[in-house]
């Protein structure tokens, strides 16, 4: 739309400014919106949208519209979480100072969710006044709300626990088996279907690697095998064989020269039945694993990454070694796809010794503020969000559909949104969702 717009013309112009003017209203205060359909109708006034069309469509979106005028907020401010909290907080914050610049600005009441336990905190924050909460954040303190049974002050939680479902507490976070469920999916759009599976030795790389496979056999891929890897070194090549089956082709190598009893020519033979591979590994580790794939026969089969492969920022230089990966992130990294305040390149300077992943959680606070009118919608209506296309489920989990794109030059290319992969895979993620970074 924002391309199409300065070549049309007339009535075409209307119907896309107009289109424009109301994506963006859900991530806009509902007086600036006002101002703007206004402004719009003085510039089209004889357009056909300009009337009945019009009244209906903002009549629609007000009847869900809820603005708490009191919202608390439960985050740790010491522990093991107290730095991601942090990074929550000051995307929370950026959002309400540009909220209160349009007209919207909600009491917001911090409490610290470390220093006591979150049923004390619930009621302190019913005595407050409070209208909703956002948080808590660890899983325990999650459940253990939940445990109250009827819940009178809504609950927004920060992250997402297995199995746990109540009518009015949702669960939002940044779920892994959300990066699972849109990078397969965007292998198999992209025609994929027998997969290769390369995952750190760790308990992250065996939960992610359930998240892939689940989510690949889900849409009737085949997975053909899995092998692990060694964190903090940089000679990939003995999983990589194993994977390519070039360890057999060795061993057959070995039995053929002990038989001859003579050394004769060999070059290892690569499996050809895998047509994807799918990994997952930090952009320092991607560096070193993509040309290490390359060398030892992965040369001609496309590889796909989760989102820790992407560190947020483009960085051509350092990531040319990364070219040719697929990957799905958050569309807050994608400026051009993302265009909504407050962005990340005006928290940059602010955050930019921040890791990557404390960047997502900065949008994962942006979105957690800003998507409070919208709630009551987000069943039959997706919230295009920092963190991503924002759904509700029936189980009161936030789904999101992310943004996909691939390495060249160093730098993220063809960013686009998946709708495909959102929408057709919603209703089968019922696994155990957790936050990425907890």
């Amino acid at each position: 739309l924002l391309q199409a717009e300065p070549h049309a013309s007339g009535t075409l112009k209307g119907w896309i400014t107009l289109a424009i003017l109301l994506k963006q209203r859900s991530t806009e205060a509902e007086l600036l919106t006002q101002m703007k359909l206004e402004q719009w109708q003085q510039q089209f006034p004889n357009h056909p949208a300009n009337g009945a069309f019009l009244e209906q469509i903002w009549t629609s979106s007000r009847q869900f519209v809820t603005q708490p005028a009191t919202i608390a907020v439960f985050l740790p401010e010491s522990g093991r979480y107290a730095r991601a909290a942090a990074a929550i907080k000051s995307g929370i914050n950026a959002s309400a100072e540009i909220q209160q610049a349009s007209g919207y600005a909600p009491n917001l009441i911090f409490f610290d969710s470390g220093a006591e336990n979150p049923i004390t905190l619930y009621q302190r924050a019913i005595n407050a006044g409070a209208e909703l909460i956002i948080g808590p954040l660890q899983k325990n303190n999650i459940s253990q709300l939940a445990s109250l049974g009827e819940l009178p002050i809504p609950v927004m939680a920060l992250n997402q626990v297995d199995g746990l479902v109540h009518e009015n507490l949702i669960q939002f976070g940044l779920s892994p088996s959300d990066i699972a469920r849109e990078v397969t999916h965007f292998s198999w759009l992209n025609g994929h279907r027998k997969a290769l599976f390369l995952v750190p030795e760790n308990h992250k790389g065996e939960r992610n690697l359930g998240y892939l496979t689940d989510s690949w056999q889900q849409q009737g891929g085949r997975v053909l095998e899995s092998q692990r890897y060694a964190l903090k070194q940089y000679d990939f090549s003995h999983p990589i064989k194993r994977l390519m089956n070039q360890d057999e082709s060795e061993q057959r190598y070995y039995r053929l020269r002990r038989t001859l009893k003579r050394s004769i020519q060999f070059n290892p033979r690569s499996r050809s039945d895998g047509d994807v591979i799918f990994i997952m590994a930090s952009p320092k580790t991607g560096r070193s694993l993509n040309p290490q794939l390359k060398f030892y026969g992965a040369r001609s089969i496309p590889v796909y990454a989760t989102s820790g492969i992407y560190s947020g920022i483009p960085s051509p230089s350092s990531d040319s070694d990364l070219d040719g990966i697929h990957f799905c992130d958050i569309p807050w990294l994608f400026p051009e796809l993302y265009s909504a305040e407050p962005s990340l390149s005006g928290l940059y300077p602010q955050f930019k010794r921040l890791p990557p992943r404390y960047r997502r959680l900065l949008a994962l606070g942006i979105d957690a503020y800003n998507i409070i009118p919208h709630l009551n919608e987000l069943d039959s209506l997706a919230y295009p969000g920092a963190t991503g296309t924002l759904s509700l489920t029936s189980d009161n989990r936030i789904l999101r559909g992310l943004v996909c794109a691939r390495f060249e030059q160093g730098a993220p290319t063809d960013a686009h949104y998946l709708v495909d992969g959102f929408s057709d895979l919603e209703s089968d993620i019922h696994e155990e969702d957790e936050t990425s970074y907890f």
